[in-house]
């Protein structure tokens, strides 16, 4: 059995490993080259020399296992805002998230762990939530009707638009409209006084 090649040194394969050389990388390829001759004659001095490798080294170890900063998972404010701006643009298209980490330079897996970090819902979730507050808008200040309204905020129908209104506001689209619109007219003055009445008063006045 052997746990070292043979024909490098110590010092060949500390420089091979770390450059300039590391006092604690050559300690430990002591430790192994011992412990490689020792495998034959005496296991168990072997076994010892191995386990003090292994604290020596845990330190290290540990330090690649622990969590990365939270930094490092979210997104910068740059990114922050071509993905929204992105989103935007597109919101009557499909939207992969994909896409979304080609355009900051991520992997889809690592972008999707950034984006939640950074806005507290996944990508899709996000989405869909801005493809709703542009159907709340459209139905507030324009008369579409809710199939084209559906369209144009990118649900593949009026039927999935209102189950997912539905499913995250609580109520179905035609009966929020009616509901804001109701509440809107409560707050305009059913009626107003002629202009002409006015002049006419102060006149007399």
């Amino acid at each position: 059995m052997t746990m070292c090649d043979p024909s490098m040194d110590k010092t060949d394969l500390a420089s091979a490993l770390a450059s300039p050389i590391d006092p604690m990388a050559l300690t430990v390829l002591d430790m192994l080259d011992r412990a490689d001759r020792a495998v034959e004659v005496d296991p168990r001095q072997a076994r010892i020399l191995i386990g003090q490798v292994s604290r020596l080294l845990a330190p290290a170890r540990d330090a690649r296992l622990t969590p990365r900063r939270r930094s490092d998972l979210t997104l910068a404010p740059w990114q922050e805002r071509r993905v929204v701006r992105h989103i935007d643009e597109r919101l009557g298209q499909p939207i992969g998230v994909a896409e979304l980490a080609e355009g900051v330079g991520f992997s889809p897996s690592h972008f999707s762990r950034c984006f939640k970090s950074s806005f507290g819902v996944a990508p899709r979730g996000y989405v869909i939530r801005r493809r709703l507050e542009r159907a709340k808008s459209l139905m507030l200040h324009t008369r579409l009707p809710l199939c084209q309204i559906a369209m144009d905020c990118g649900f593949s129908d009026q039927a999935h638009m209102s189950r997912t209104f539905r499913a995250i506001v609580g109520s179905s689209p035609n009966r929020w409209r009616r509901e804001q619109a109701s509440d809107a007219a409560i707050l305009i003055p059913t009626s107003l006084p002629n202009v002409s009445q006015i002049g006419k008063q102060r006149l007399e006045g």
